[in-house]
């Protein structure tokens, strides 16, 4: 299951993510949390975000899509994760939709949670945590038994600069301009689901587990063998009831789950068929028993190619005409020369 969990500043974003992540096992990932751990480990995107930050700059979406994509590609989040504080805007969610589609996958479901600006004051400016075990306390809503000391190991609660009116105010604001037309924008495609957040963590949490309850479970894989099977067992029924004369034979759909994971077998390349010249024609074979004259010859080049050895040349005997006899005219007259000469 991968959810996006969103929520106004003192929402209780915090509480809910880390209260999911126990229940199913899927890691929480925080763009914030993430941010500092690649700084802190020198990653190579890491010291590119110190880089930036030194300059004062904001670091970019690509930057820390990135670092994201490096957590949600390890093996504990195989089934899924929980994000929290990302994305903020909606070029942030539309990369963020790319580079899962990507990876095959996407989002599961956008759960909001709904606080009234009011409630939202108070829990942050009332809010106290302690600084040596991190148990939080509110001076309005829940207050500690010792003032400025926490209940569970006596240590002292602290009161975070930024969490005064002006801030908040700040605060609430840019979440209205960035995070409203994201919610907007996932709630168009049909993911969103709002809860009253209002309440105890414990009733926020039971309506959270509900709603990921719902959520649609991803049909398992099939194996190769198993799809060809199904292909096989339909492509018969078709055959039997072609044979039987059926007059409304089963359409060729397959079921939705067998075309999700068919493999197509890529089909042998087609062998051109060598297109002869114009006016050109095939040369017939010959007639069994029959060779040409010079079939034999030609075997014999052939077999010398084959060897490598140079075929001899075919030799051809020079044929002499013959004398043509004389005529008898011409013999007597040769006669009667010979006669007067003597």
């Amino acid at each position: 299951m991968r959810i996006i969990v969103l929520g106004a500043p003192g929402a209780g974003k915090g509480v809910q993510v880390s209260l999911l992540h126990e229940k199913y096992e899927i890691p929480e990932v925080s763009s914030s949390e993430l941010l500092r751990s690649a700084i802190s480990g020198e990653t190579l995107l890491g010291r590119t975000a110190r880089g930036v930050i030194d300059t004062g700059q904001m670091v970019s979406d690509e930057m820390l899509l990135g670092i994201i994509e490096e957590r949600i590609l390890k093996k504990d989040a195989k089934l899924g994760f929980i994000l929290d504080g990302f994305p903020r805007t909606i070029p942030q969610a539309e990369a963020l939709d790319q580079m899962l589609e990507r990876q095959g996958a996407g989002i599961d479901i956008v759960i909001v949670l709904e606080v009234d600006p009011d409630e939202v004051m108070q829990r942050v400016v009332g809010r106290r945590t302690c600084k040596s075990c991190g148990e939080e306390f509110n001076i309005f809503t829940f207050p500690p038994r010792m003032d400025g000391r926490c209940d569970s190991c006596g240590g002292r609660l602290g009161h975070r600069a930024d969490d005064n009116e002006e801030s908040i105010g700040n605060r609430l604001r840019i979440y209205a301009t960035h995070t409203v037309p994201l919610i907007n924008y996932y709630a168009e495609q049909g993911k969103l689901s709002r809860v009253d957040a209002e309440g105890n963590s414990e009733k926020v949490h039971a309506a959270l587990v509900e709603l990921v309850k719902s959520i649609p479970k991803r049909p398992a894989k099939r194996k190769l063998a198993d799809v060809r099977a199904a292909f096989d067992k339909i492509l018969k029924q078709q055959e039997e009831e072609k044979e039987e004369g059926s007059e409304q034979p089963s359409p060729p759909a397959l079921a939705e789950e067998v075309v999700a994971e068919a493999v197509v077998e890529t089909p042998p390349p087609a062998v051109k068929k060598s297109s002869s010249k114009k006016g050109s024609a095939a040369p017939k074979r010959a007639a069994k028993g029959k060779g040409t004259p010079n079939s034999a010859t030609a075997k014999k080049s052939a077999a010398a190619k084959k060897k490598g050895v140079p075929a001899k040349k075919a030799v051809t005997k020079k044929v002499t005409p013959k004398k043509k006899s004389p005529t008898p005219k011409k013999t007597a007259k040769k006669r009667e020369k010979a006669a007067q000469s003597e």
